[in-house]
């Protein structure tokens, strides 16, 4: 309630004196900012992402490995079940390395043929998932390394439609069909 009817009031409210904080809609509305100083009161604020260390940027993103601004907007989680040998053992981990290719993006891997797994998971958990944030476009690879060296190739072809608090659950996403070519998907064994 804090974070999306309070902080995003701006986004419905019209009455001026009765906007909660106006600086969400300075910062990322009218400077289409991601985040600022002190910014953990907020939805887009806080990333809980994994990472080796921070990089700094003064005039925009020319220059950084990754152009593109941070979001979770159109993005989804990728949950892995946990098998019962490896329940109990949270200093244990799942999978190796994971990474996103968007089809059609990069000229010279146009079908996502090249295993591009760029996300390092920790040794010493156990994580059952991870996020995918910010793509150019859809449809994506997800593919992610199991402890056996074993690669899981997931084709997703569209965002998820967006829920709403009145819909049903079962029946959200509405466009589920439509999200995972299951044909596509595969697992190569090593």
């Amino acid at each position: 309630m804090y974070i999306h009817e309070l902080q995003y009031n701006h986004l419905h409210e019209t009455d001026l004196n009765l906007r909660f904080n106006p600086y969400v809609e300075l910062i990322h509305d009218d400077l289409n900012m991601n985040a600022y100083a002190f910014s953990v009161d907020d939805a887009v604020g806080f990333m809980s992402e994994l990472g080796d260390g921070l990089v700094f940027t003064v005039g925009g993103p020319k220059g950084l490995e990754n152009e593109q601004q941070f979001s979770y907007a159109d993005g989804f989680s990728l949950a892995i079940g946990v098998p019962k040998s490896m329940e109990g053992h949270a200093n244990k981990p799942l999978i190796k390395k994971y990474g996103v290719c968007a089809l059609n993006h990069d000229p010279a891997d146009r079908d996502c043929k090249m295993d591009k797994q760029d996300v390092v998971m920790p040794t010493n958990s156990q994580i059952a998932g991870f996020r995918v944030g910010t793509v150019p476009s859809y449809p994506i690879k997800v593919r992610f390394t199991d402890l056996d060296d074993n690669v899981y190739t997931i084709l997703v072809k569209a965002k998820f439609a967006a829920c709403t608090d009145d819909m049903d659950v079962s029946k959200c996403p509405a466009n589920r069909p439509e999200i995972v070519d299951k044909a596509e998907c595969s697992v190569g064994f090593r």
